[in-house]
């Protein structure tokens, strides 16, 4: 009875004082730097303005003492995946509020998916949304004024939202459409994105589409086409890993998982990026390959919302999340979306760049790094704060960030089908109790206590029986889920330096086909010196203010960028293609095919192309005799100024089709006049470019190639505008 009594009392007595000491920090600040300082109740934004919450459904902003107005955060009208919560910090619970009153906005934007994906809670408000994207079984691509599909791809973000949002509602018919549009979106990307020399899907993501200018002049959209981004081929590995995991689970349960085969397979593409994006000196993952598809380089930047997701769907190994999160430059102010960036003004005040610090907060909670995830935390606060004073509370730029952090980050949230995985971890800054009240999922309703600071789970219970951090979802009602967590985390290092800005290429001209000069400027006058990358490696460092590529048997690209101490590489030049004597055959198009092309004004000009139509030249054939047998880059020289009489889609494809095994897709985008337009001195006529280029092993010998006319749906490419004048086909040896 003694020993009872006794552990009764010093159960009572270790509560008590567990409590205490962490309410004694919730009167310090959450989090203190020199932009800003935010404790429970407020933010002091060092701009003689502070936000001040009443409680939490009102926050007043004053300057000086003076309150300037008052914002109401009525939280009584909350749509599907919101939810009540409460904590000891009266600023954070009234945004919260206040965000989550705002309602579920019905328009598609391009951080859609990624918001879907981060709070699928939603359920069938998230589906409408996406179905909305949908039509025959695809995705409508996403466009800009200047680029489209094959340029922007989001198709992988599109189906790992809705998995995710599958995973929620469990509707086996959404999951049919799901798996149909999968398969066919798969079948487009891998048949017309995947480059030849790489493996990896090109494009870029909608958000490095932005209207201002980010990349240097050279790389127009025939280049961004042939470039392969992170952001694309680790959202592919999600979106292919999320399938299969539901397909697994699904199986496990004698139930039927209507996937279809992909024709991207995750496990080599996951190979693949380690492969080529993965920067082990600098601890991140590139953003991107750029230049000649023969020997494209690493961009010297990282994309840190695309590292962000894929170290919350699990892409990278553990020790390299970890070392991508200590590495990574984020300031106090929030991390930047590229690190360093990619313009001076490339970011700011966009979406993307509250979507970044939100998954990057999150991100830092999976890695356990303390140190990181309080910085990013003050950063998302402060970056909401900054929202509600600049009076844009009524149309926010990310929907329902505050309520990510809490489900994503504090309560450590995974879905599965099978039912939910906690892995809850909570920032040094924000001891205390977080209580989560009204989380509807499948048929429950979840109440969520989280007690502690840290990572290490000491106890977690469901109706107050101790079971495995996991909520099945077969179980129905209302439930009660306490979670107690140890302070105890691992010391963990982080950069909070500014990231930078990606510098210039330097000035080259090439005076022969081995020989470069370059113009000096004033930027030779700082630290820094140029590289010459040859087939995307970098072999040299130029001292002097000339450069000669070596006698090569095979085509080789040049490229040469400029490094200041202590930072990446900056943007190359554009790639210069050598071309060894005898290593290069051409074909003349108006040689072989009816010639003349009724687009082109000039008639004596349009004699020496080829138009290539649904109806005229759809197929194009030639004969084409090499001397040795090896690997083969063949391309096609074409006009890529037609986005005046193609403003639609400004892309068009063509098979190739040699001895009659097809060897992939040319992809042809087309400029549009938001490109030129600027410059009235150009001729869109005389506009030309070389499309993707295409590895083809041959024998010595005799070979026929065609050129096909390649349709392979009306949403992707309207077959109205799918046209090509062309002038040449190049055969290059490459091996």
């Amino acid at each position: 009875m003694k020993f009872l009594l006794w552990a009764f009392l010093s159960a009572i007595l270790w509560g008590l004082t567990g409590c205490s000491h962490e309410l004694e920090r919730v009167d310090g600040p959450i989090y203190h730097c020199d932009d800003y300082d935010i404790t429970p109740d407020s933010v002091d934004m060092h701009t003689g303005m502070i936000l001040r919450a009443c409680g939490d459904s009102a926050i007043m902003v004053r300057v000086e003492g003076n309150t300037l107005r008052t914002i109401r955060c009525d939280g009584s009208h909350r749509s599907r995946g919101t939810f009540r919560y409460k904590s000891d910090y009266p600023l954070f619970d009234a945004l919260l509020r206040l965000e989550t009153s705002r309602g579920l906005d019905e328009i598609y934007t391009l951080s859609t998916p990624y918001e879907l994906f981060l709070n699928p809670f939603v359920g069938a408000e998230g589906e409408g949304l996406l179905n909305g994207r949908m039509r025959n079984e695809y995705l409508i691509p996403s466009q800009t004024r200047r680029y489209c599909w094959p340029v922007i791809n989001d198709n992988p973000q599109w189906i790992l939202a809705a998995c995710e949002i599958f995973k929620i509602t469990a509707n086996r018919y959404s999951l049919e459409r799901i798996a149909r549009l999968a398969a066919n979106t798969a079948t487009v990307d891998r048949t017309v994105c995947r480059g030849d020399f790489t493996g990896l899907i090109s494009g870029i993501p909608r958000y490095m589409a932005a209207p201002q200018e980010i990349f240097p002049s050279w790389i127009g959209s025939g280049e961004l086409s042939q470039a392969a981004t992170f952001s694309v081929n680790a959202a592919w590995w999600a979106a292919l890993k999320s399938m299969q995991d539901i397909a697994a689970s699904m199986a496990l349960r004698n139930e039927r998982a209507p996937m279809q085969e992909m024709s991207i397979d995750p496990d080599s593409l996951r190979s693949l990026v380690f492969r080529h994006f993965w920067n082990p000196t600098e601890g991140r993952f590139c953003a991107m390959l750029y230049g000649h598809a023969i020997g494209q380089l690493q961009l010297g930047a990282s994309d840190n919302l695309a590292q962000g997701l894929a170290i919350i769907t699990g892409l990278p190994l553990q020790g390299m999340s970890e070392m991508m999160v200590a590495k990574t430059p984020a300031p106090v102010t929030g991390v930047s979306l590229f690190s360093p960036r990619l313009s001076r003004e490339f970011g700011k005040n966009l979406p993307s760049e509250a979507l970044a610090r939100v998954i990057w907060a999150v991100a830092s909670s999976r890695v356990g790094n303390d140190k990181a995830y309080n910085a990013a935390v003050g950063a998302l606060l402060y970056g909401v704060c900054n929202e509600v004073l600049g009076g844009r509370h009524a149309l926010p730029a990310l929907r329902y960030p505050l309520a990510t952090l809490v489900l994503r980050g504090i309560c450590g949230i995974t879905t599965a089908f099978e039912g939910l995985y906690f892995a809850p971890c909570v920032p040094s800054g924000m001891p205390g109790t977080k209580r989560v009240e009204g989380l509807r999922y499948r048929k429950s309703e979840l109440s969520i206590t989280i007690n502690g600071i840290g990572n290490r789970l000491v106890s977690f219970t469901i109706d107050g029986k101790e079971t495995e951090p996991f909520y099945p979802a077969n179980e129905e009602g209302r439930h009660e889920i306490v979670v107690t967590l140890s302070s105890d985390m691992k010391e963990c290092e982080a950069d909070f330096s500014d990231p930078g800005i990606v510098a210039d290429p330097p000035v080259v001209e090439w005076t022969s086909p081995q020989d470069a000069s370059f113009f000096v400027s004033g930027v030779d006058d700082r630290n820094v010196k140029r590289l010459a990358y040859v087939n995307g490696i970098p072999v040299d460092e130029v001292s002097s203010r000339h450069y000669r590529i070596d006698d090569v048997p095979f085509p080789s690209t040049v490229q040469f960028c400029m490094v200041e101490e202590g930072h990446s590489p900056g943007f190359a030049t554009p790639p210069h293609l050598y071309l060894p004597p005898e290593a290069c055959r051409t074909v003349e198009l108006a040689g072989v095919a009816r010639k003349g092309s009724r687009i082109l004004e000039d008639r004596k000009l349009g004699e020496r192309f080829v138009e290539s139509t649904k109806y005229r030249n759809r197929r194009i054939a030639f004969d084409v005799t090499v001397p040795e047998k090896g690997v083969y880059a063949v391309d096609v020289h074409y006009v890529n100024g037609l986005g005046i009489v193609n403003p639609r889609r400004r892309t068009a494809l063509r098979r190739l089709v040699v001895d009659g095994n097809e060897r992939g897709i040319f992809v042809f985008t087309q400029l549009s006049p938001v490109d030129w337009d600027n410059d009235p001195s150009r001729d869109w006529q005389m506009m030309t470019g070389f499309t993707n280029p295409l590895k083809v092993p041959l024998d010595s010998g005799r070979h026929m190639f065609e050129l096909r006319y390649y349709q392979p749906n009306p949403v992707y490419i309207d077959p109205f505008s799918n046209t090509v004048v062309a002038d040449q086909v190049r055969i290059m040896r490459c091996e």
